[in-house]
């Protein structure tokens, strides 16, 4: 075997699985930083409209890549869902149904045992959502749960 001869193969090979660990390091770390800046937004804000418009635009942030979103508040008199902040969609009817074909998530705020909104994520691919999507969505309407319940409690206690 001539001494030129050398495999080159195998550095080669170990690039592309060294850049994408990179590449999934990165997106790791702008997920955890739009997921900071969403609890960030949430914190700081003042009233129940407020929450929802942030919850809504801090996961429609392109780091978490969630397209589609509708957040809607149960109305106490009526039991109806109420449209509050939405993202991705032209027009979103005031009632919450489903408009894509792909996947969907509803998943529930609550205060205690009960059920005063639901967040509705949608995405055109089928199977689009993993378990660390719903780990993400869950923490931010649990989140947004906690603040709307402060927000709600704050005045009363003031008095």
């Amino acid at each position: 075997m001539p001494e030129s001869a050398t495999p080159t193969s195998a550095p080669s090979s170990a690039e592309p699985r060294k850049r994408r660990r990179q590449q999934g390091s990165s997106k790791v770390l702008q997920r955890q930083s739009a997921l900071l800046g969403l609890s960030s937004t949430i914190v700081e804000a003042q009233d129940e409209r407020e929450i929802c418009e942030r919850v809504v635009n801090g996961l429609h942030d392109p780091a978490l890549g969630y397209d589609l979103l509708a957040l809607y508040m149960l109305e106490e008199s009526t039991g109806e869902r109420a449209l509050r902040a939405s993202a991705g969609w032209k027009d979103l009817p005031a009632k919450a149904e489903s408009q894509s074909a792909g996947h969907e998530l509803e998943v529930p705020l609550k205060v205690g045992d009960k059920v005063i909104g639901v967040l509705l994520v949608e995405s055109p691919e089928a199977d689009a959502f993993d378990r660390e999507d719903f780990e993400i969505i869950n923490a931010a309407v649990n989140q947004a749960s906690i603040a709307i319940a402060f927000t709600v409690r704050l005045p009363s206690s003031a008095e």
